[in-house]
């Protein structure tokens, strides 16, 4: 066997060396690795939160889109009853419903030609565009119907009807409208039959029953998978999707809740406004 030794200013320089090169490492990872490291982080969220700004954008405008179609479907029936009200046999048939006894001939021959009249426009590419309708003369009386078990009721006691009363061209949501809907959801389109001077003189009102308003729904719930979709109603509570069966459900809120969806909704609800789609936290 053989032994050796190293002097002790080898080893100094060594120890040197290996110093020097834990420093350099040191170096190359402060200013190489960590900058590269922040870059790549910085660039993960930029690249995310843009990301997650263009799934929403394009869900936003896929909600507009069928929010549009919604709109479109109210107009078709504004403009319904209003052609409807602006026709001249419907005006002759009102001048004697407006003037003559219930129980005369000349009353019920013209009934029946409002009711033509109604069933003649009530379809829109083949589809229904309301379910339900009614004339009803300024005291409130159901002059003629879609279901003549309402003709000659007086809905005067009806709140809900005093308020429709005034409108024109306008559709409500509505939950419970006795007698048509009990305990349901409908929309209710309003319009009026002026005379030549002008005065409205009867109320023509047309309604659609919990389908059109599930389909509204289901539209835009089928666009944005994981939402929620209800129906703020000008007049009841709110209803929306049930997530088992797919019908309307009552939408039982919190007094919070309810008071943050108020004022969400507040201003959507204000005339002429234009609705976009919104977030409620």
């Amino acid at each position: 066997m053989s032994a050796f030794s190293i002097p002790p200013e080898n080893m100094d320089g060594q120890t040197r060396s290996g110093s020097l090169a834990r420093r350099l490492i040191w170096t190359l990872v402060i200013f190489t690795f960590i900058p590269l490291t922040l870059m790549a982080g910085a660039a993960y969220v930029r690249t995310r939160q843009l990301l997650e700004e263009q799934v929403v954008t394009q869900m936003q405008n896929q909600v507009t889109t069928e929010m549009n179609a919604a709109q479109n479907a109210l107009k078709v029936k504004h403009i319904r009853l209003d052609r409807i009200a602006r026709r001249p046999d419907f005006a002759k048939a009102m001048g004697t419903l407006l003037s003559e006894g219930r129980d005369t001939f000349a009353f019920n021959a013209a009934r029946n030609q409002v009711i033509s009249i109604f069933e003649e426009l009530n379809r829109e590419a083949g589809a229904l565009v309301f379910n339900l309708y009614f004339v009803a003369d300024e005291n409130g009386v159901v002059l003629a119907a879609s279901n003549p078990i309402w003709e000659n009721t007086s809905l005067v006691d009806e709140p809900l009807y005093a308020k429709l009363r005034e409108a024109n061209n306008q559709s409500f949501g509505i939950f419970d409208f006795v007698p048509f809907y009990p305990e349901q959801f409908s929309l209710v389109t309003v319009g009026q039959y002026r005379t030549t001077d002008g005065a409205a003189r009867a109320t023509l009102v047309g309604l659609s029953d919990e389908q059109s308003a599930q389909a509204i729904l289901k539209s835009l719930v089928d666009v944005t998978p994981l939402s929620r979709a209800y129906f703020v109603p000008d007049y009841g509570d709110y209803v929306g999707l049930d997530p088992y069966t797919g019908g309307l459900q009552k939408f039982l809120s919190a007094a919070g809740q309810r008071e943050t969806l108020d004022k969400a909704f507040a201003p959507m609800m204000e005339p002429g406004a234009d609705l976009f789609p919104s977030t409620v936290k």
